[in-house]
């Protein structure tokens, strides 16, 4: 009659016949009823048992809670139903395991790491770094300064090398009892390596990389000697060398020096220069507009160049048009528009002998001291007898004589006293 094989908790392994020995159910050898020689195996699945199946390859025919003695790691591992795990201890192994319940380790032989399983992910649990690459991480610590006082730091160290120290004080590195290359004084906040702690400039590469909310220094320059583009506002003087500066999208407008000396405003685009005062609002008043054929005044009969008590002293020309003028006038000739193109409704000047002889001329001394013993008309007289002689202000009051427009007077004058002198020629 077969032996009935059970496991613990009561289900079947296996049914071994009479007189037979089953070697493929389990890793020990099951004997049947009867089964010669039996004496030796049973000794053997003894033995196997204390030793826990030892050897450097895992049991080929394990069943679940088997235990086994991997003599190659020199750990007890037992059979979970799928694979033998370590009893105790860690699994290592260069890539990440399967089959690990929550709460087991597993040991990163390439990197030197451990991790714990909590049922979903691993999680680091040291070291921070990797030591394969060199010490990496954040690493507190207890140095000596310059007088002997301990200062407690945070070393944030990469491939072995320290890049950055934090401190909450600052003080000079004792560099003969603990030296970190790359620091000698120490500032209170993030010092990198290799930094100026005067400027706050690196003399390598190490940088902070990203956005700041804000800083005390830009390149050694402390933010107060920058402009900002939104308020370029300067509040003491400052110069700019020969090149000048320029404005606009297309360096429209240039202010420089050239040849050294000569101050030059300079539209590159060939376009006009425009001055205009304005009120900051909508009054804008283009005084004057430089184009490449000259001067221009912004507006037709609105600017004044210079003043009654603010003269300019000479102005040149080759060809002067006015209006009106005023002062002394020197050239070869004086031409004034007078074509019969430009007039109309043309009468005769009556009686101009006779107001010719109500004129009276005078010699007298400007009240500016500008000229003396000058002759001339008094504006205010003539007023009196051919205002269309007198040039008047805006509140009516004679400035100046028309002294040119006086010629067609003189002219008819003359020759109303030929025709007397005629007559009387006649009367001899």
């Amino acid at each position: 009659m077969a032996y009935e094989i059970n496991r613990y908790n009561g289900t079947l392994l296996v049914s071994v016949d009479d007189q037979t020995l089953n070697t493929t159910a389990a890793d020990l050898k099951l004997v049947g009823r009867n089964y010669s020689g039996y004496g030796e195996i049973q000794n053997e699945n003894f033995v196997w048992l204390l030793e826990n199946f030892a050897g450097s390859t895992a049991p080929e025919r394990p069943i679940t809670g088997q235990i086994w003695y991997d003599s190659a790691t020199k750990k007890l591992k037992f059979y979970d139903g799928t694979r033998f795990k370590s009893a105790s201890g860690a699994v290592p192994s260069a890539t990440a395991p399967t089959g690990l319940t929550s709460g087991e380790f597993w040991f990163d032989s390439v990197q030197n790491q451990l991790y714990a399983y909590n049922g979903t992910d691993f999680v680091l649990i040291g070291p921070d770094n990797a030591p394969v690459y060199g010490d990496a991480g954040s690493i507190p610590e207890v140095v000596k300064d310059n007088v002997g006082g301990n200062q407690s730091i945070i070393k944030i160290t990469a491939g072995g090398t320290t890049i950055a120290v934090a401190s909450n004080s600052s003080f000079v590195l004792n560099s003969t009892v603990n030296p970190i290359t790359g620091f000698s004084q120490i500032k209170r906040g993030i010092t990198l390596s290799t930094s100026d702690t005067t400027t706050g400039v690196t003399t390598t590469d190490y940088k902070i990389w990203g956005t700041a909310a804000n800083s005390d220094r830009l390149n050694g320059f402390t933010s107060g000697e920058f402009l900002r583009a939104s308020n370029a506002i300067f509040t003491s003087q400052v110069r700019f060398k020969d090149p000048g500066f320029s404005v606009g999208d297309q360096d429209d407008f240039k202010v420089r020096i050239l040849n050294g000396d000569e101050t030059t405003l300079e539209n590159t685009l060939n376009q006009s220069l425009v001055f205009r005062i304005s009120n900051g609002l909508i009054d804008n008043k283009d005084i004057m507009i430089m184009s490449t054929t000259g001067a221009d005044p912004g507006s037709d009969n609105r600017f004044t160049l210079g003043t009654a008590t603010k003269r300019w002293k000479e102005v040149h020309g080759t060809v002067i048009k006015a209006r009106t003028f005023y002062g002394d006038l020197i050239g070869t000739s004086m031409i004034e528009a007078s074509s019969i193109d430009l007039k109309e409704n043309l009468r005769p000047i009556d009686n101009a002998l006779d107001l010719v002889l109500q004129l009276a001329g005078y010699i007298y001394d400007r009240k500016d001291q500008s000229v003396v013993n000058e002759p001339g008309l008094i504006a205010d007289y003539v007023n009196n007898i051919i205002p269309s002689l007198v040039e008047k202000d805006a509140n009516g009051k004679p400035t100046g004589v028309k002294y040119t427009r006086l010629v067609a007077y003189l002219v008819e004058a003359i020759k109303t006293q030929q025709e007397q002198i005629n007559e009387l020629k006649n009367k001899d």
